[in-house]
């Protein structure tokens, strides 16, 4: 379900439209995440764990009734992270 992903944020989202950039921003460029690795290199394992190619393997345990709305939060979660790469 929606609910069961572990979302890159530090408060969880109900639905998709909780998901804001300034909310991942705060969880993947925090002091506590990734200890030691430049911010550029948290956003980028961050792209990749989020990947399509690589979310494909969530959706398939994903009930069908849940796949839009992971599918539309995966996809925020990578517009997020190009927009903090790009800044």
């Amino acid at each position: 379900t929606f609910a069961s992903i572990r979302w890159p944020m530090i408060v969880q989202p109900d639905t998709p439209d909780d998901i804001k950039v300034e909310k991942i921003k705060k969880f993947v460029l925090s002091p506590s995440h990734s200890e030691g690795r430049p911010n550029k290199q948290r956003v980028k394992d961050a792209l990749l764990r989020w990947h399509p190619d690589k979310f494909q393997r969530v959706l398939e345990k994903v009930k069908p009734g849940e796949v839009e709305k992971v599918l539309l939060g995966a996809d925020l979660v990578v517009k997020h992270l190009n927009a903090i790469m790009e800044k």
